[in-house]
């Protein structure tokens, strides 16, 4: 009971700080961050170039990668709020076993590559190299207690906003497809509806989330995973 009641109360303030202005964005960046990299990391392993990825205050972001063959350009757009809700949910669940210290080098790692190799524009530059040096500070100085607390809060925030920014182009796909983001960009690709893209993405990220659910109410993530692996194969 004690572990639930604390559980719902990260879930309560992950909520409220992200509703709070400056701290609010530059929390959900971290999540942007996951979704460019989803983009990024597919146009890579397709036989595409990552030009550069971009980072903005109102919590968007854009990367410019150029690819190979249509089929290349579409998989990378659709890469990025499935790859930002699997790794949301793969945070959830690293936490749950107790890997804060690996969570945190993993994000450290990739706020080093990005900055060094993707990231180009001034915004997205600073927020990612304060983001490091906070990282790496919390390490340092922080009693381990504080740090993993820290790093179980940024799990949480990640899981959740994956599911709000699915939610987000699922409702501009229904009111303004034009306006729909990937949803949009797919539509314009593939001939097939923004409408029907954004229902893909919220479905996917609805999974994601309901798993990550699961793993913070006390399932184990390695017989959750196995249970959706022998779904689909």
């Amino acid at each position: 009971m004690e572990e639930q009641t604390m559980l719902a109360l990260f879930i309560i303030l992950v909520t409220i700080v992200s509703h709070l202005p400056w701290i609010g964005p530059y929390i959900s960046l971290f999540q942007t961050l996951l979704h460019e990299t989803g983009h990024a990391l597919t146009a890579w392993l397709g036989g595409g170039r990552v030009h550069s990825v971009s980072l903005f205050h109102t919590t968007a972001g854009e990367a410019v990668t150029m690819h190979r063959g249509r089929l290349e350009a579409v998989l990378t757009t659709f890469a990025g709020y499935p790859f930002a809700s699997l790794l949301s949910v793969l945070a959830v669940a690293a936490v749950q076993q107790g890997w804060e210290i690996y969570v945190g080098g993993v994000w450290a790692a990739l706020l080093l590559f990005a900055l060094l190799f993707w990231i180009r524009n001034l915004v997205g530059w600073f927020w990612g190299a304060s983001a490091l040096a906070l990282l790496v500070a919390c390490y340092m100085y922080m009693q381990q207690s504080w740090f993993e607390t820290s790093i179980q809060l940024l799990a949480i925030a990640v899981w959740i906003q994956a599911l709000t920014s699915a939610w987000v182009v699922f409702w501009l796909s229904i009111r303004v497809p034009e306006w729909a983001g990937d949803a949009a960009i797919l539509a314009a690709r593939t001939r097939v509806p923004a409408q029907v893209w954004g229902t893909i993405f919220l479905c996917q990220a609805l999974v994601w989330f309901a798993l990550g659910g699961l793993m913070l109410a006390g399932y184990e993530p390695e017989a959750l995973f196995t249970w959706l692996f022998e779904q689909f194969v």
